[in-house]
């Protein structure tokens, strides 16, 4: 019998230049596993006082209630005007965010804005602290 492998979370982050922006770049499986590491991410988000939040979610081979927690536990904790942006969704994972209504809640896009197009990036993975 073949179990398939989780592949680990890697989080990887860029601030704009303004320091207003953020992108969020999540590669791997978003479960349980990677909690603590979102939960990071969003500690260190939060604090930042960003106004507008990318997340592209183009390399994320699994996703379930967790990357959901993590969207609806940012958006909770940025303040009101902030924008969130989730881009490159696959469909699966735009059903379930409809099916619990977080795009009330945030932009879905297909692909990044302009302004992300070349950035360099901290990384983390699930089994690290996370750092922004």
């Amino acid at each position: 019998m073949n179990i398939p492998v989780a592949t680990p979370l890697v989080v990887g982050t860029a601030m704009s230049d303004n320091q207003r922006d953020i992108l969020i770049r999540l590669r791997g499986d978003v479960d349980i596993a990677a909690e603590a590491c979102l939960a990071t991410v969003i500690d260190k988000i939060a604090q930042a006082q960003c106004a507008n939040v990318d997340i592209d979610l183009a390399d994320v081979t699994f996703a379930g209630s967790t990357l959901l927690h993590f969207v609806d536990q940012l958006c909770t904790r940025l303040p009101a005007a902030a924008t969130v942006t989730l881009c490159h969704p696959s469909s699966l994972i735009q059903e379930m965010l409809e099916l619990v209504r977080l795009t009330d809640m945030v932009v879905v896009r297909s692909r990044l804005p302009r302004t992300w197009t070349v950035v360099t990036t901290t990384t983390a993975t699930s089994s690290d602290q996370a750092t922004v």
